[in-house]
């Protein structure tokens, strides 16, 4: 075959694995390109604040809106913001995700392709194309949807010794995803340590030069785009997190401060702590991230992976990682198994980041962000490399047949691909559609969990919401603290006892109160996780316990001017609430 046709073939191959990753997804989220309430639950936190840029009367004077603009990634601000010239914010973000995905697919097949062969290159893309982690993890379109492009893009950069784009690449990760460039920029330099040691090819004299210091110093194409790339990068960093802090936000929580405040454990709103530890993150990380092969068989089978499932994987990625080093038969081996050192300088940066987020806890942001990606992305690659090396010593006929078998039952894995990472809000349509009705100024408080959608699908602003309850920054999480516990006094307090109720409208300016009648129920109140996430969980019980009618519940059955078709759902004015408090 010439090398013009075997180029040919290679680009067919790589649009080939784009188109169907792009089907892929669009066929997993077709929910979010046909209806309107679908989205990534993320994105009431990083995407409503843009109809700001078509509406600037929307969300003024709104420390919610100051919080999810203020801590947003400047490349991710400046993308959405260009592309808003030509489509809607929301839009993009159902939209994008179907193209990173494609991408990815795309360059986790390529990079395959390098050190496996077309074989490893299909395994590979499969794996990758049918875990719905990755998807899951794109949704949204989100900051964190880039993480995995980079890392991709990072590896086969290095890989292909292509170092120059390092120094465009990373500097555009620490504006995308700042902890994707951490640990790609980690990457790029253990790699470029590990290929300079090696001493490259040549005569022993010169393989001996460049594993010297001076010899890897002298290495400048291969270390001044990493250097640069480096230096550009961590210069976004310390202007973005050092140099501009907005007042009423204020610094990140400490380590400390994380370690006795129940919102970081189990029942809390972020539950990070405690950490898993090295082998936790690991065993966290295949089981979150492989296809489910297990939907395959017969009955109810397990949706978690079994330990003994886990314990293969384990063992197989050992295989493969003793394989890959026995290097001193390996070149009179037909088909040897190769793993770049580039995949290895991942894996160690990935748990050096780790290690030291844990030391430096919030400092580094969380330690889990810094593997869970990653190690995903390795055993993907170990064990398509490993297939391709059980598939060059079956029978020549053999191996396609196999190869064509394994493809077919990651294929039939599919549907645990659809509807992933999406969240349907479609039943608070009704609600959504009077409060667009009402003038833009208007400041509603819901109960938290309804607060979510209101902002994205309505432009109205909101006292509370779930997913702006965030306690990452102090100042303004005592500030929604306050907030959460007025309005959980009002919201609990005992009939006919409307005083706290009319206290908050007024403290806050709130024109609306938003009632969720679900939330009254005791069984929600005294379940294990409370009707909010703790501290406020034991707050609410405390001030629900023996109450038998609740004050807000009786005044919206009365004298709501809006009630969804369940008629669980009940709007009330706060001047009607303050004229029947007196």
């Amino acid at each position: 075959m010439s090398s013009l046709s075997e180029t040919r073939w290679q680009a067919l191959l790589w649009l080939g694995l784009f188109l169907a990753g792009l089907l892929l997804a669009a066929w997993a989220h077709r929910a979010t390109l046909t209806e309107p309430y679908v989205v990534n639950n993320d994105s009431h936190q990083h995407i409503y604040w843009m109809q700001q840029w078509e509406h600037p009367e929307r969300f003024q004077d709104d420390l919610l809106t100051v919080y999810a603009r203020d801590y947003q990634p400047w490349g991710f601000r400046a993308l959405y913001r260009v592309a808003s010239v030509v489509v809607d914010p929301l839009t993009l973000s159902r939209w994008l995700p179907l193209f990173l995905f494609a991408l990815s697919v795309l360059l986790v097949g390529r990079l395959a392709a390098r050190f496996a062969g077309v074989p490893g290159a299909l395994l590979a893309a499969t794996l990758f194309a049918f875990s719905p982690f990755f998807l899951q993890k794109m949704a949204g379109a989100h900051p964190r949807a880039f993480a995995v492009p980079i890392l991709l893009l990072t590896l086969d950069l290095l890989v292909a010794r292509r170092h120059r784009w390092l120094a465009w690449l990373l500097p555009a990760a620490a504006l995308l995803y700042p902890m994707a460039f951490l640990l790609a920029g980690g990457t790029a330099a253990l790699a470029g340590l590990f290929e300079g040691w090696q001493g490259g090819t040549g005569s022993p004299e010169d393989r001996r030069f460049r594993k010297s210091l001076s010899g890897l110093m002298s290495q400048r194409k291969m270390w001044m785009p990493i250097l640069v790339g480096l230096l550009l990068g961590g210069g976004v960093l310390v202007a973005k997190y050092t140099l501009t802090q907005e007042p009423r936000i204020g610094p990140l929580i400490s380590g400390e401060e994380m370690r006795q405040s129940p919102e970081f454990y189990a029942g809390g709103r972020q539950t990070h702590l405690p950490t898993p530890g090295p082998y936790g993150v690991l065993e966290e990380s295949l089981r979150r991230s492989l296809p489910n092969l297990r939907q395959l068989l017969p009955g109810n089978p397990p949706r978690r992976m079994p330990r003994v499932e886990l314990w293969g994987i384990l063992a197989l990625l050992a295989l493969a990682l003793g394989l890959a080093v026995r290097r001193r038969h390996q070149e009179q081996q037909r088909h040897p198994l190769r793993l770049p050192p580039a995949l290895l300088a991942l894996f160690l940066a990935s748990y050096g980041l780790y290690a030291a987020a844990e030391v430096l806890l919030f400092r580094l942001f969380l330690p889990r962000r810094y593997v869970m990606y990653s190690l995903p992305l390795l055993a993907i690659l170990a064990l398509a490399a490993l297939g391709a090396w059980f598939l060059a010593r079956l029978p020549r006929r053999a191996g396609p047949w196999a190869l064509a078998a394994a493809l077919a039952g990651l294929l039939l894995t599919a549907p645990a691909l659809d509807g992933v990472g999406l969240d349907d809000y479609s039943r608070s349509g009704e609600l959504y559609a009077y409060l667009q009705t009402l003038p833009e100024d208007t400041l509603i408080a819901p109960f938290p969990t309804l607060g979510d959608g209101i902002p994205l699908f309505t432009g109205r602003r909101v006292v509370i919401s779930y997913e702006l309850s965030n306690p990452y920054f102090t100042t303004y999480w005592r500030s929604m603290t306050e907030r959460l516990e007025d309005f959980f006094d009002a919201y609990y307090a005992a009939a006919p006892d409307l005083e706290p109720a009319a206290d908050f409208c007024r403290k806050y300016g709130v024109d609306l109160l938003v009632i969720d009648r679900r939330a009254y129920r005791n069984e929600v109140i005294t379940h294990r996780r409370g009707a909010y996430f703790a501290p406020f969980s034991q707050r609410i019980r405390a001030r629900a316990e023996g109450v038998e009618s609740f004050a807000l519940e009786q005044l919206a059955l009365e004298a709501a001017e809006f009630r969804d078709g369940s008629g669980e759902i009940l709007v009330v004015a706060c001047e009607v609430v303050e004229a029947r408090a007196r």
